[in-house]
């Protein structure tokens, strides 16, 4: 058992990996450039270095 849970964590974390991975940033705080909506029910836009989102009474019934 305490081999099969060591192999696991060794293959989940990467083990053996030779590059290392950088961060890809997904929002850069002020802008949503590269976001899209995929409904119409809802707003949304960057403030405070958030994502903040809306919706319409439609959107909730």
């Amino acid at each position: 058992m305490a081999l099969l849970l060591t192999v696991a964590l060794a293959v989940l974390s990467g083990y053996g990996e030779s590059e290392a991975r950088e961060w890809i940033a997904l929002f850069d705080g002020q802008t949503l450039d590269g976001w899209s909506a995929h409904s119409r029910l809802a707003g949304y836009k960057a403030m405070d270095v958030a994502i903040v989102g809306t919706t319409s009474r439609i959107a909730m019934t």
